[in-house]
């Protein structure tokens, strides 16, 4: 997205890179009353039927780097947890979630786990998926993000 000026475009949502159309994925962006960029996030469907999650990440990961700073992909490798082996069928991978830092008027009042959960919403209803899965930075998730999204329960 040209239009996110600290945070570049990562992998697993770059139309140049994946195959990506209409029906495997979509943008939703806000825009605010300047007409600015002001909230992103992504969506994309996989289809596990012959694999799981666990193999799919081990074999795969490197299509779907999370759009973290520095991360080093020639170093990292994908353990899955036990869990993850039994994870087959239709999957949501939920990513790309950004707001802009315009001062006082969209962070840290709450609208960025409204907007992701209608992100979730809009996914769920299109693509009636097995199970939704994401990654975000090790600082946001400590901040409880991704709880106040609905991933945790």
């Amino acid at each position: 997205m040209r239009d996110r000026p600290k945070q570049e475009l990562g992998a697993s949502f770059d139309s140049d890179i994946q195959n990506l159309n209409e029906g495997n994925a979509f943008w939703l962006t806000g825009r605010d009353l300047d007409g600015d960029l002001m909230h992103t996030q992504a969506v994309r469907l996989l289809d596990l039927k012959n694999g799981n999650l666990g193999w799919y990440m081990f074999n795969r990961f490197r299509e779907l780097p999370p759009a973290i700073p520095d991360l080093d992909l020639d170093r990292s490798r994908f353990h899955a947890s036990p869990s993850a082996r039994n994870i087959t069928g239709r999957m949501i991978y939920h990513g790309e979630v950004w707001m802009s830092d315009k001062p006082g008027l969209f962070r840290v009042n709450g609208l960025s786990t409204v907007l992701a959960r209608c992100g979730l919403l809009t996914a769920m209803q299109r693509w009636n998926s097995n199970y939704i899965f994401g990654f975000m930075a090790r600082t946001v998730a400590f901040k409880g993000f991704a709880e106040r999204m609905g991933y945790a329960q």
